[in-house]
């Protein structure tokens, strides 16, 4: 994934990260443990969007994702090798 890549690559990220157990907030973690609770796909929309009209904290998200968006590459790879390592 390279850096502009679509929001919705790197809400898939986060999302990979969160299902590995990769990704684990602490309990001092409130603001961005809400905006995860609280994202919603927007409704109004034919394609997948994450609203964002104000009522959910998007920035938060935003920032997170941005900011590991370029270690993207080497967290997808990394997982790819554990998979192989199981297959054999």
């Amino acid at each position: 994934m390279a850096a502009n890549s679509s929001a919705n690559d790197r809400i898939r990220l986060t999302k990979m990260l969160i299902e590995q157990d990769k990704l684990l907030l602490s309990d001092e973690s409130i603001t961005m443990s809400e905006s995860l609770c609280t994202a919603v796909w927007s409704d109004t929309k034919t394609e997948d969007t994450r609203l964002d009209d104000g009522t959910i904290d998007v920035g938060t998200l935003n920032a997170f994702e941005y900011t590991i968006e370029r270690e993207s590459v080497r967290l997808i790879a990394s997982e790819s090798k554990k998979e192989e390592k199981q297959n054999v």
